[in-house]
């Protein structure tokens, strides 16, 4: 997205320019390419023509394109290929900040492999293979709206750039393509994810680690991770949990920590022997994992890999201790309710909201399990509408059945919560015999997305699998499906700053901040906040809420800014300080009704980062100060200039000032045409009708004589000034 600013003001509208691409279904012929002759892995030198892409290149045989008949891929299913496979390629290189090996586009050639494999790559570099016989199942694919896992998964291997710091075991390198199917999608917002990203990521993640934390001690990673298999025969597969553990990560803490990690990984390998890791044992891997997930978060990951029954050694603990003395906000109970964020809890800051607590219809996710208002349904002829959450228990030869009506898409999630066994959920028309969907219940959870064209009455019934042992408890979780998706966006320090500020996109406890970004489908209404007469202001407008480090933050101004985006003025939440969640936080948008939403980790936050509120005036490259005479509350201007001497009180807005300021520890900076400085003391400091802005009275002394204009700032911000006018 191109973004455009215009210059700062009080609650000043922002515009955003956004781009137009043009899609690939008007594809009506194949793009240029050229004959190579490629020398394949295994079979010698072959024909092929080669499509390029940005990263990539395609070498394609004749049986992909016209020799293949009605088989072969379309022009608009090439260039789908070709674009889905460079946007991977993107994702990739952009989390682990690098590229392959080798010079040129990375080389994807389709070649006769024999059936031992699907695919093949040469780690760490850009070439790689993938069977002919698979033309079919990458055409289902790209249907779906996808990349093939087989191409994925080669890639991966590709991008294993740090493979050896995580290989402690035979199979570890496909621990790293376990992470990266999955996630490459939730990425890319493509097959499952597509619809609710996280919460398919939730179920992936659950899905992967259900059985590891079943077992409950880190004392398991010796036993079913390190020497690589044995705990197979219980279900535990060394790589799943690996990839779960990433995937909890990168879920918890957003793509922008992962790639942080991955910083450590390449600023290690930068000032120390590359061939050294080669000689770690499983432990030192491990612990250096340690360090770079804490890296990535600028926080101790110690008690987060606690939770997840993940060992740390004794030395590198303490090195972590020492290294981030401040609390990991993720590890901490903040509302004393038994439960952290790392452990599953959506919102530390409300004690009735927790895994197991009890759903009710409240517009929150009060058991944290990925659905709002999901209330307990028992089965029978009772008629409900979704959300529900149905929870029974089946015995051989016997079925629950449940009424419920509505239309449109739903998101359905399905569980065998106790006992190894299988059933099956059918959904039909009542009264009627044709089945419209079913879909199996195991052990571990299914996610899927049902649409349904009139509101029926709908029978669900839970029946169970003759071909399992024995009986069992089930959870089935339906809902709407919101038309929300998750979009980008970005926050900003107000007023905004200048563009050779430091501080230009940091937070402050108390202080005003912009939320700028898409909410796919959220079609929220412009609106400017008001206090109730008590005093309090929203924290939400049109639907829309922001939540800093979990909290929810008071919302001041919405303005819609072409298509999906929105630009959202707010203020940090208080509590929201250094000292108790770190030196970088979350945010969080989110519209309430249509879900859509989108997040950006890792903020930097500051204890305070002042700056003085001003405007642009033509022809001036630096602001005027947005000052008022005291008490008549004229504005000053180059026209009207403010008297210098007397008994002379300018008033001045600030914000970003976090807490505890006083006029004794408040200083303005004057900054003169020669440049020289003098700092000017403060005599009043108090709050202002709006939230996050405080106001500075300023007597205008002798000390400021002889000049027509001086350059203001405060003391801690002296990066954004401001122009008072003076005579």
């Amino acid at each position: 997205m191109k973004k455009c600013f215009s210059s700062p003001l009080l609650l000043l509208f922002t515009w955003v320019c956004s781009g137009v691409s043009t899609s690939a279904f008007a594809q009506v012929s194949y793009p240029p390419s050229e004959t190579i002759t490629y020398q394949s892995f295994t079979n010698g030198t072959l024909p092929l023509r080669a499509f390029s892409g940005r990263h990539i290149r395609y070498a394609l045989p004749n049986s992909w394109l016209e020799g293949g008949g009605s088989q072969a891929l379309t022009p608009a299913e090439l260039v789908s290929l070709i674009e889905r496979t460079d946007a991977v390629y993107e994702a990739m290189a952009g989390i682990v900040g690098g590229e392959p090996q080798g010079t040129g586009l990375m080389t994807i050639a389709v070649t006769p492999l024999d059936a031992s494999a699907d695919g093949q790559a040469i780690a760490g570099t850009k070439r790689l293979e993938v069977a002919d016989r698979i033309r079919d199942r990458v055409k289902v694919s790209l249907s779906d709206g996808r990349l093939h896992e087989t191409i994925i998964h080669e890639i991966a291997h590709c991008f294993s750039i740090y493979t050896p710091y995580f290989h402690y075991y035979p199979d570890a390198g496909h621990a790293w393509t376990e992470f990266w199917i999955p996630y490459a999608e939730h990425l890319l917002l493509t097959g499952p994810y597509r619809s609710t990203p996280e919460l398919a990521l939730q179920t992936t993640v659950d899905s992967l680690t259900r059985k590891w934390d079943a077992l409950g001690t880190p004392a398991a990673w010796a036993r079913c991770v390190k020497p690589g298999s044995v705990c197979e025969a219980e279900g535990i597969v060394a790589n799943r949990v690996y990839a779960g553990l990433l995937l909890r990560y990168a879920r918890l803490h957003g793509r922008e920590a992962l790639r942080h990690a991955f910083e450590f990984y390449k600023n290690y390998e930068a000032i120390n022997d590359r061939n050294e890791v080669f000689n770690f044992t499983a432990e030192q891997k491990n612990d250096l994992l340690a360090e770079a997930l804490s890296f990535g978060i600028n926080a101790n990951i110690s008690g987060e890999l606690d939770a997840w029954f993940w060992p740390v050694g004794a030395a590198t603990r303490e090195k972590l201790r020492l290294t981030y003395p401040q609390p990991n906000p993720f590890s901490q109970d903040a509302d004393g309710d038994g439960w952290t964020p790392v452990r599953g809890d959506l919102d530390d800051h409300d004690s009735t909201v927790h895994p197991g607590a009890t759903e009710t219809v409240n517009g929150k996710d009060d058991d944290c399990n990925g659905f709002v208002d999901d209330v307990a349904r028992t089965a029978g002829p009772t008629l409900f509408t979704p959300p529900a959450k149905l929870v029974g228990h089946l015995r051989p030869e016997k079925s629950e059945s449940y009424r419920f009506e509505g239309a449109g898409e739903f998101l359905i999630r399905t569980r065998a919560t106790k006992a190894e066994w299988n059933g099956i959920l059918e959904i039909s028309r009542e009264e009627a015999f044709n089945v419209v969907t079913r879909i199996g219940i195991f052990p571990d959870r299914t996610f899927s997305v049902l649409r349904l064209e009139s509101v029926g009455p709908w029978v669900l019934k839970v029946l169970y699998n003759q071909t399992s042992v024995s009986e069992g408890d089930y959870e089935i979780l339906i809902a709407p499906r919101l038309s929300g998706q998750e979009g980008t966006g970005n926050v900003f320090a107000l007023p905004l700053r200048a563009s050779n500020s430091a501080r230009e996109h940091s937070l402050v406890p108390s202080g005003l901040a912009r939320a700028v970004g898409t909410l796919p489908g959220a079609n929220a209404a412009p609106a400017d906040a008001r206090p109730d007469p008590q005093g309090q202001w929203p924290t939400t407008l049109s639907g829309v809420e922001v939540r800093v480090a979990g909290q929810p933050a008071t919302a001041l101004m919405i303005r819609p800014i072409g298509g999906d985006g929105y630009a959202i003025d707010f203020v940090v939440p208080a509590g929201v300080t250094p000292a108790n969640m770190g030196a970088r936080v979350p945010v969080v948008v989110r519209h309430l009704s249509s879900g859509a939403h989108w997040q950006l980790d890792n903020t930097e936050l500051l204890e305070s980062a002042p700056v003085l509120w001003g405007r642009q005036r033509d022809g001036e490259t630096v602001m005027s100060a947005v000052a008022l005479d005291s008490p008549t509350l004229v504005a000053f201007d180059e026209i009207n200039r403010v008297l210098v001497g007397g008994e002379t009180r300018v008033m001045l807005f600030v914000s970003g000032w976090g807490a505890n300021r006083t006029p004794g520890s408040t200083r303005l900076i004057a900054q003169f045409a020669d440049g020289s400085r003098v700092p000017l003391q403060v005599e009043y400091i108090g709050d202002t009708s709006l939230p996050g802005i405080h106001q500075i009275i300023l007597k205008v002394d002798t000390s400021l004589s002889g000049q027509a204009r001086v350059l203001l700032s405060v003391e801690g911000g002296e990066e954004a000034w401001v122009t008072l006018p003076l005579r």
